[in-house]
């Protein structure tokens, strides 16, 4: 009988360590938790290679943000990794798949030269056309300006005059 109670006693001790062993970040991400593996990811930010691994093994898993950060990483150069746009993109891709909406419309590789040109004639239209309604609302305030030469407006007609003006320009469209 005490044998029994012996032996149970060390079975129940051994069960018990076994239990209560706490698993670490690493081992608990072997296993597929995910959150985990983002633990260890952002743990490693020294060693961005270990960094970016844990962020894979995430990511391969299912986690969207394990693939945002590879996607960043591939993007540029300096984060544990060498510029791989076909690697970003497959990342970015994976992330869109997983429920990541800016994923689905991120930019993994650089402008050409005729998207960098299509930008640039749209932002001078934008200047062009603020220019536009600038110059308008000056006409309007020098046009309407009581103290101007011969001027028989009064300050609340002037006021009222030019508001009316600058309200019209305000209406102009710059697309």
């Amino acid at each position: 009988m005490q044998k029994s109670i012996v032996i149970s006693t060390i079975i129940i001790t051994f069960l018990l360590e076994g239990c209560l062993h706490k698993m670490t970040p690493l081992e608990k991400c072997n296993q597929g938790d995910t959150r985990a593996c983002l633990s260890l990811g952002y743990s490693n930010n020294k060693t961005p290679v270990k960094a970016n691994k844990a962020f894979e093994r995430a990511c391969l898993l299912g986690n969207q943000d394990g693939c945002m950060h590879l996607v960043y990483a591939y993007r540029e150069d300096g984060r544990g990794t060498k510029k791989d746009i076909k690697k970003a993109s497959y990342f970015a891709q994976r992330a869109c798949k997983l429920g990541k909406k800016d994923a689905c419309t991120m930019r993994t590789r650089p402008k050409t030269a005729e998207e960098i040109k299509r930008d640039e004639e749209a932002s001078q239209k934008l200047v062009d056309c603020i220019v536009k309604i600038d110059k308008c609302k000056s006409k309007c305030l020098s046009n309407y300006n009581p103290n101007y030469r011969g001027s028989t407006l009064d300050v609340a007609q002037y006021q009222l005059n030019a508001g009316l003006c600058v309200q019209k320009c305000k209406t102009m469209k710059c697309f």
